[in-house]
């Protein structure tokens, strides 16, 4: 067998170019729809796994925020107490209400529960504003983004012992040490009582 190298050279004219080469160039100017359809749906896994760790982290920083304005609230008080031998109460026959720390006696906040203008302007002294807390928490069309304050009167109405309420995003959530929680809808639901 006498072969020259002449029989296997793909740019002669006399031998076809083999079907790898052909398939080679034709496909060298672009992807092909299997291709680009991958890639999409590699981006779109990729972006789900981001956005669920941003939505996860944006949630500890609130519940982390609210957990710290509790115990601002409860430094407050504790001031307020050592000044004023008592805790702060809403008025006269309203000891017993629940009222939201930091809201107007108009807004509502949790569960629909007002705040109360005499309590804000007690706690002004310790702590400034008081600031509230304007998370919203969404559960069956009720919103529980405040944090709650009720006094517990004794027999003259002096206040001497208090309790906070408030709900944290995520049933995971940790309230703070001293506080009791419980499964709330998903989310977590947190309360410290002053005995």
């Amino acid at each position: 067998m006498n072969t020259s190298y002449r029989e296997f050279d793909t740019d002669s004219p006399s031998t076809p170019p083999s079907r790898s080469v052909r398939i080679a160039r034709n496909e060298s100017g672009g992807f092909t729809l299997i291709e680009l359809l991958v890639v999409i749906s590699i981006i779109a896994l990729l972006s789900t796994v981001v956005l669920a760790a941003l939505s996860d982290a944006r949630a500890k920083a609130t519940n982390t925020a609210k957990n710290n304005l509790v115990l601002e609230y409860i430094k407050a008080l504790e001031l307020y107490r050592s000044n004023n031998s008592s805790y702060p109460n809403a008025g006269a026959g309203e000891e017993n209400i629940a009222r939201c720390i930091g809201y107007e006696e108009s807004e509502k906040c949790y569960l629909n529960q007002d705040g109360d203008n005499q309590i804000n302007s007690s706690l002004s002294t310790y702590i400034p504003g008081p600031p509230a807390s304007r998370d919203s928490i969404l559960i069956s069309n009720s919103d529980f983004r405040g944090v709650t304050y009720n006094c517990h009167p004794n027999e003259d109405t002096s206040c001497n012992n208090y309790k906070l309420i408030w709900v944290l995003k995520g049933s995971n959530s940790k309230c703070i040490k001293e506080a009791t929680s419980s499964g709330f809808f998903g989310n977590r639901r947190c309360e410290y009582v002053m005995d």
